[in-house]
């Protein structure tokens, strides 16, 4: 599981890096799934750094943070 965990993250990291390349703002949906991708790989710092980054949140992006 751990493997996974780790080639997910790999994963989303690069796509979370091409999102800030082209300057991309993400909406809160999309913006959920990388809290919810980070939180999920344990890569809490990333998650915590992408909801601080937030324009918007919602009942999901804390719930996210908060689980």
């Amino acid at each position: 599981q751990r493997c996974i965990n780790m080639k997910a993250l790999a994963v989303g990291k690069q796509i979370h890096v091409h999102i800030l390349k082209h300057r991309f703002i993400p909406n809160i949906v999309l913006a959920n799934h990388l809290v919810n991708m980070y939180v999920r790989c344990g890569s809490l710092v990333d998650a915590r750094r992408v909801f601080d980054e937030m324009h918007e949140r919602n009942v999901i992006s804390w719930t996210a943070m908060i689980s």
